[in-house]
Parts: C-alpha cells; sequence; structure tokens
C-alpha cells in the first residue's frame, strides 16, 4: 500500500531538521578540533568534516526526493536557507576562534620580545 506523498509544510520541516542535524555535527566536529593542539589536524578535523556532511547531506536529499517523494521547492528551499545559515555562523565561529588564537599568540610573542 502507497501512501501520498508528503505535503509542502513536512517537506519544509524535514530541510530544516536536516540542516539541524548538519549544524550538531558541525559543533561537534568543531569542539573536537578545538582540542588539537597541531593545525594541520585541526583542518583536517574542520575539512573532513565538512566534506563528509556534504556527500551525507546529498544522499539524504536524493533519498528524500527520489524515494519519499517530498515536495521538492519547499524542501530544497528550507534545506539551502537552513544551510547557509548554518554555514555563516560556522564560518564566524570559526573566524572569531582563529582571532582570539592570534591575538594571544601576538601577545605572546610581544611580552617574549619585552
Amino acid at each position: 500500500m502507497n501512501s501520498a506523498p508528503p505535503n509542502e509544510m513536512t517537506s519544509a520541516l524535514w530541510g530544516a531538521a536536516i540542516s539541524l542535524v548538519n549544524m550538531a555535527v558541525a559543533a561537534i566536529a568543531f569542539r573536537i578540533a578545538l582540542r588539537q593542539e597541531e593545525t594541520t589536524t585541526f583542518l583536517r578535523i574542520i575539512f573532513g568534516s565538512m566534506a563528509g556532511r556534504g556527500v551525507i547531506t546529498l544522499a539524504i536529499v536524493w533519498y528524500g526526493l527520489k524515494i519519499l517523494h517530498f515536495a521538492t521547492i519547499p524542501f530544497i528551499a528550507t534545506l539551502l536557507f537552513c544551510y547557509l545559515l548554518g554555514l555563516g555562523a560556522e564560518i564566524l565561529i570559526l573566524h572569531r576562534k582563529q582571532l582570539e588564537i592570534s591575538r594571544k599568540f601576538y601577545q605572546n610573542d610581544v611580552e617574549k620580545n619585552r
């Protein structure tokens, strides 16, 4: 027995939920990355997380559109909107943390040269 495809609101809510999970995983990866001493390890975790989340999100979008028959426009529009908000927050947080680290490094360097 086939059920009816999800309506526009359900599709939009699924798009928002997928983006919310994506942001939560990004936050976890960021916290793990901050514990690393080496910059290369930090960057591997951050960029690896971004790539992995992108592939998984793409697979979920395909499954939602082709198998679950989500309403395309509400699903994609909400997913994109929430994804861009999350990406903007992720970039802002990473930038602020980088500035904080740079300031500490600069202050330590200035104190050593006195």
